[in-house]
């Protein structure tokens, strides 16, 4: 297959949930498959051009003027386009490249990853089009308005989400296949369209077991607790709050040695102000999470604002840490409750799974060791990808039969 894959942002460093889900598409597809990028890129992105050119047939980068793409977003209240979508439209550069790159690598499949880049290929009917919308952004916007503490984030958050509702079911339609990472996600979506939807297909993506995997003989310090994440995200600073004010004085109550590492960059002032070098410790961005997964005696993920897949969750059930997790964090990867993690929505009920693993050296191994064999059965990059290389070529099969 000669594939085209459009993302908006340059997929290195795979830091982040879509840079990392494109960087191993790239990685797979290009084993056996010609694939084509086109991406916004910036200066800083130049250096890394060499990480993803080998896997590229052809790489086009488009710089993004994000003063522009601002004035775009005021016209979307009249394209009644949700504010993201227009922020990452209406560039004629990359409408121009995208064009091009059919044409001249005959292209047999576009791959548009997330919603942000469907304007670029939504007319396009003469070859078979995938959407990776990923996760329905209505029910993240309608958990972001819910718990944000800031009236300025609770407005625009609702103006997303009005818009973002008129506009996904309809984006879907357009599309020979929408992929989505969980049932949860595609019910909203059909409810927002109060009709049925019979083009998603169901792909959560993976992560690298051989990467995060705890090394052998690695002990553990003693009652500590690691979140992790990137710590400017709001649905990640929502989750530092709630834990720091409402769970974690629980746990202290009853194990006033335990400390919490705060691992991941971008720490907001807010998460920053958590740390204090004693109890409490922020670390910022770090080079290698592993050291901190494997040094941790319970890891934790208090996510309230959760839609998609939570790939911290991943990681530390990959490297065999015993975890606690909300049911939304747990939502599209749907490990076994009290077989391959603990779930726990509310203070107390969090704090009290928290401090029966601290107490428990025996939970606190079985559940990591079937945290990682759930890990090793279900969650292979190679498993997902397979089923999407299948998906892609029935699409042009189909096409070819027409």
């Amino acid at each position: 297959m000669r594939l085209l894959i459009i993302t908006p942002r340059f997929p290195y460093p795979p830091d982040k949930g879509d840079r990392l889900t494109i960087y191993n598409y790239l990685k797979y597809f290009s084993l056996n498959h010609e694939v084509s990028l086109i991406t916004f890129a910036d200066k800083k992105n130049i250096g890394d051009l060499n990480k993803i050119s080998p896997h590229c047939r052809s790489l086009v980068t488009k710089y993004h003027n994000r003063s522009k793409a601002f004035l775009n977003c005021n016209r979307s209240l009249t394209k009644v386009r949700p504010l993201q979508v227009s922020y990452y439209s209406d560039n004629h550069k990359m409408a121009k490249a995208v064009t091009r790159s059919i044409e001249e690598n005959n292209v047999d499949l576009v791959y548009c990853h997330t919603i942000r880049m469907a304007e670029y290929v939504r007319k396009i009917n003469h070859i078979p089009k995938v959407l990776a919308l990923q996760i329905s952004l209505a029910l993240n916007y309608r958990r972001l308005k819910k718990y944000s503490n800031s009236i300025v984030e609770r407005v625009f958050y609702s103006i997303e989400h009005l818009l973002v509702q008129n506009y996904e079911y309809s984006i879907c339609k357009d599309f020979d296949k929408v992929l989505l990472i969980s049932d949860k996600d595609k019910l909203e979506i059909e409810r927002q369209g109060r009709r049925t939807l019979d083009n998603v297909f169901l792909l959560p993506h993976g992560v690298d077991q051989n990467y995060f995997k705890r090394p052998a003989n690695c002990k553990p310090e003693e009652d500590s607790l690691i979140m992790t994440g990137n710590m400017g995200y709001p649905p990640n600073r929502d989750a530092v709050i709630f834990f720091c004010e409402e769970i974690f004085p629980l746990i202290r109550k009853e194990r006033p040695g335990v400390k919490l590492y705060i691992v991941g960059k971008n720490p907001s002032a807010t998460v920053r102000s958590f740390g204090n070098g004693g109890e409490i410790i922020v670390t910022g961005k770090v080079e290698d999470l592993r050291p901190y997964l494997s040094r941790a005696t319970v890891g934790v993920v208090p996510t309230r604002i959760a839609a998609g897949l939570q790939n911290k969750l991943l990681e530390g059930m990959s490297m065999g840490l015993p975890m606690v997790a909300t049911s939304n964090a747990n939502e599209g990867i749907r490990a076994k409750p009290n077989q391959d993690l603990l779930i726990a929505d509310n203070p107390k009920e969090f704090a009290e799974k928290v401090l029966l693993l601290l107490e428990s050296p025996e939970k606190r191994l079985a559940l990591g060791i079937n945290a990682r064999r759930f890990i090793e059965s279900s969650f292979s990059w190679e498993f997902f990808l397979g089923d999407l290389e299948s998906l892609m070529q029935s699409l042009c099969e189909q096409r070819d039969k027409c």
